[in-house]
């Protein structure tokens, strides 16, 4: 039935899995997670329904791709066409159609088309295998917390999928607790059984300088930012207020003021929140991103708005900007992606129109760059997918992407990833990361700009991958209740102290 012979690593696993039950996975990218839960298949398909689920419908149609590529099927009496035991349900088919499918043997969904048809009585929920991908989404009220406990209902196996669960102890026990995980089973690449199907990847940080124009946009955006930082100080509102993360954690005080000033207030919180978005775009960006956001400002109609582009020191920073000064990365990563030519390699950039900008200079200087974007702005799922295909045929050599490159998708092994920026999470810089050094020696580069929120990003990232590892240790020495419903975490014979992994 499976066409492909397990590796070691992910035969142990699987093994681990049979003999504990429900189990957490924490693999890194490209380490083949999707072929533990085929070999699962293979043992499960007799005993009953199989689910397999995925957040999106791209990593959905992967999924699907994978098990009609690796698997063939022969169910009761006779042979049967793959087609008749694997059904993609998603919701793009209408409910009544998708009533008939929920019966088929093997199904590929996403988490809330599952919930709604369960929800709606469209799906007799009865797998005896129910794989999560992407498991570190089970927080909260995603879907995913939803079909779990149904699982648990159903008596299914549980098996959820993850490169990694966060550097939050509370998040990772919430996905321990909402999975009904009792086995949790981690390798990365240094491990024995993995080491010898992967090859070295090697880490670099690039520090960066502002230019002097650049800098002193900085400081007129800073003195715009304390404007309105004193009057919401005057408020009441204190605390340190210079970054969105502590923004956002001050928006819902904002909401909840009871006083006449509460609109007056917010409006100065919205003036903050876009001057703090400029100075970010400024200083991780450069000139282009900037003046594109000023553009989109003077279109909203608002007195937050109004408050920043009639300053007149806005016509100042406009006029610096125009004399097109670009942030020093755009230079840098051209002459790394030069200095690599025979390499293929991924960038990873946060801003859309950012990636619009690096893909058009890297073309203007002659190297085949191609933008990867979430869908949306006529960029659509058949543009993903193409885009994907002709860089596996290597049609072109450098893939700008967004986050929608960082988890899941099938993108092929690459020589060389680039960070743009650093980013301060622990689960998608290691998704990032996993991107390079699959199958050969890959190298990981990452930019950062001196004194900036870059900095800050960095040490962030640093930090929670360095304190992932400490929890993760813990949960492996533990003899306390984990979940909801067990004792105690396996380990088998080839797991060492998770302190190992990370």
């Amino acid at each position: 039935m499976l066409k492909i012979k397990l590796r070691e690593y992910q035969q142990n696993i699987v093994n681990s899995i049979l003999a504990n039950g429900n189990t957490l996975v924490v693999l890194p990218t490209g380490l083949g997670k999707t072929f533990i839960a085929v070999k699962l298949i293979e043992h499960y398909l007799s005993k009953g329904q199989i689910l397999i689920m995925a957040p999106t419908r791209p990593l959905v149609e992967q999924h699907y791709k994978t098990i009609m590529d690796n698997m063939s099927f022969t169910v009761g009496d006779g042979d049967n066409d793959n087609d008749d035991v694997v059904k993609l349900i998603t919701g793009v088919i209408p409910p009544t159609e998708r009533k008939k499918l929920w019966a088929s043997k093997i199904i590929i969904s996403t988490p809330q088309t599952v919930r709604n048809d369960i929800i709606k009585g469209n799906y007799n929920f009865s797998p005896v295998l129910c794989v999560f991908d992407e498991a570190h989404k089970t927080v909260g009220n995603y879907a995913y917390t939803y079909v779990s406990d149904k699982a648990k209902e159903a008596g299914s196996l549980i098996l959820g999928l993850t490169a990694s669960p966060g550097g939050d102890k509370k998040k990772i026990q919430s996905i321990i607790d909402a999975l009904y995980i009792n086995n949790v089973e981690v390798r990365n690449h240094n491990d024995p059984d993995v080491s010898k199907y992967v090859e070295e990847t090697k880490i670099k940080w690039i520090h960066l300088k502002l230019s002097d124009d650049l800098k002193r946009v900085s400081n007129i955006i800073n003195d715009l930012m304390d404007e309105q930082i004193t009057i919401l100080r005057k408020w009441g509102f204190t605390g340190p207020l210079t970054y969105k993360s502590q923004l956002l954690r001050l928006r819902p005080r904002i909401f909840s003021n009871k006083s006449n000033g509460k609109y007056i207030i917010l409006s100065r919180y919205t003036s903050l929140f876009s001057l703090v978005h400029m100075k970010e775009l400024l200083e991780t960006q450069g000139a282009s991103s900037l003046l594109k956001y000023i553009d989109k400002l003077k279109t909203k109609d608002s007195k937050a708005a109004a408050r920043i582009i009639t300053d007149r020191r806005l016509l100042f920073i406009e006029t610096i900007l125009k004399t097109d000064p670009e942030h020093p990365k755009l230079d840098k990563l051209v002459d790394i992606l030069q200095n690599n030519e025979t390499k293929q390699a991924i960038v990873f950039v946060q801003y859309r129109t950012q990636i619009d900008r690096i893909v058009e200079i890297l073309c203007l200087r002659g190297m085949s760059a191609v933008k990867f974007v979430g869908q949306g702005k006529g960029y659509s799922q058949k543009d993903q997918r193409v885009t994907l295909e002709r860089f596996r045929n290597n049609e072109f050599r450098i893939l700008v992407a967004s986050s929608v490159g960082e988890e899941g998708l099938d993108i092929p092994s690459v020589d060389l990833v680039i960070f743009y920026e650093p980013i301060g999470s622990a689960i998608r810089t290691i998704q990032r990361k996993g991107r390079a050094g699959r199958v050969k020696a890959g190298e990981v580069i990452i930019l950062v700009t001196k004194d900036t929120q870059d900095e800050a990003l960095y040490w962030i990232s640093k930090k929670k991958e360095k304190k992932m590892q400490t929890i993760l240790q813990g949960y492996s020495k533990s003899s306390t209740i984990l979940t909801k419903s067990s004792n105690i975490i396996s380990k088998n014979k080839n797991q060492k102290d998770l302190t190992d992994y990370f």
